[in-house]
């Protein structure tokens, strides 16, 4: 749950107390998925360098059909 401090940063944001309770309600599913992320990030870590050699191969092929 947000906490008083961060409610009246996100209002000054422009975010509605519907917008609030939205993240608040997340927050249990943000939390789970940020300890999954951390568990997983070993193989993350390996793999992002070859995706992103992928995509950039791709990107370029793309740009050369334009």
């Amino acid at each position: 749950m947000t906490g008083f401090i961060e409610d009246m940063l996100l209002r000054q944001e422009g975010l509605s107390d519907a917008d609030i309770a939205a993240v608040n309600a997340a927050l249990p599913d943000v939390q789970a998925l940020d300890a999954a992320l951390q568990a997983q990030w070993p193989r993350i870590s390996k793999l992002a360098p070859l995706f992103l050699r992928l995509f950039n191969i791709v990107i370029a092929k793309q740009r050369t059909l334009t």
